[in-house]
């Protein structure tokens, strides 16, 4: 899971885009030690959770770039992650599309 996290206090900071810092969190690892993870269930074809995150400690090792660019390194994805979210939209148009119309046949 990538987390993005205040670091350092935004009392310290010039503006509220600074001091945030991304990581790099193994779940599997952090499953028990302050996060916990939760399945929503959906009629959707991707796995949604509610997670929930509790004094979770995390490595320095796990940072992604450096301490307090992560909102600059996040804005620097969201085209990608844009575009991704458009095509995963449209299969999910054709699977529920799909979904009715045998449903309707089977009526």
């Amino acid at each position: 899971m990538i987390l993005l996290a205040r670091t350092p206090p935004l009392a310290e900071v010039k503006k509220k885009s600074e001091g945030m810092t991304i990581f790099l969190v193994d779940t599997r690892e952090a499953i028990g030690k302050g996060l916990t993870v939760k399945p929503i269930r959906n009629m959707v074809n991707h796995e949604t959770n509610e997670v929930f995150i509790d004094n979770l400690e995390i490595p320095v090792e796990n940072r992604i770039g450096e301490e307090g660019k992560g909102f600059k390194y996040i804005l620097d994805g969201l085209n990608a992650e844009r575009i991704l979210i458009a095509s995963e939209c449209i299969g999910d148009g054709h699977w529920f599309i799909e979904k009715a119309s045998t449903y309707a046949k089977e009526r």
